[in-house]
C-alpha cells in the first residue's frame, strides 16, 4: 500500500510538473495555428483574385474585339457611302455643270445619312461652288482657309 501511494505521488507530482509545459504549448500552439489558418486564408484570397482578374480581363478583351468589328464595319459602311455619293455627285455634275444643282441632289436621296457626310462642291482656287448646308444661304462662305489644296501643292513641289 504504501508503495501504492508513492506511485500515485510519482503520477501528481508528474501531471504537477507536465501541466505548465503543456499550457506553454497550448499558449504558444494558439498564435502559431492562428498565423497558419490567416495565410491559408490570405492565400485563397489572392487566388480568388487573380481569377477574378483573369476573368474580368478576358470578357474586357472579348468586348473589345466586338466594338472593334462593328467600329471597322461601320468605317467601311461609311467609306463605301462616302464613295458612292462622290462618284455619284462627281458624275451628276460632269453630264451638265451649267445647270446641276447640288441642293436638288440631296433632296433626291444621294446621301443616305444625314449625319454621315457633308456634301459640297469646291473649285479648283478652293472655294465653296455649292452646299446645302447653312454656309450656302449666307454665301459668304470660302473653303480656301479650310483647305489650302493649292498652296499645299506648291509647297510639295518646292521640296
Amino acid at each position: 500500500m504504501h508503495r501504492m501511494k508513492r506511485m500515485r505521488a510519482v503520477a501528481a507530482s508528474d501531471t504537477l510538473l507536465t501541466a505548465p509545459s503543456v499550457r506553454r504549448r497550448a499558449l504558444l500552439a494558439i498564435p502559431v495555428l492562428g498565423t497558419v489558418v490567416l495565410a491559408l486564408l490570405w492565400a485563397v484570397i489572392f487566388a480568388r483574385l487573380s481569377v477574378e482578374r483573369e476573368s474580368t480581363v478576358h470578357d474586357s478583351m472579348a468586348f473589345a474585339a466586338i466594338l472593334s468589328s462593328a467600329l471597322e464595319q461601320y468605317t467601311i459602311k461609311a467609306i463605301h457611302q462616302v464613295d458612292q455619293i462622290t462618284h455619284f455627285v462627281k458624275f451628276e455634275y460632269e453630264k451638265s455643270p451649267a445647270t446641276f444643282d447640288l441642293i436638288a441632289t440631296v433632296e433626291k436621296g444621294v446621301v443616305q445619312s444625314d449625319t454621315l457626310v457633308q456634301v459640297s462642291l469646291i473649285g479648283e482656287h478652293g472655294t465653296l461652288i455649292a452646299n446645302p448646308g447653312e454656309h450656302a444661304a449666307h454665301g459668304a462662305f470660302s473653303a480656301s482657309g479650310i483647305f489650302p489644296h493649292p498652296s499645299m501643292h506648291r509647297v510639295l513641289r518646292q521640296r
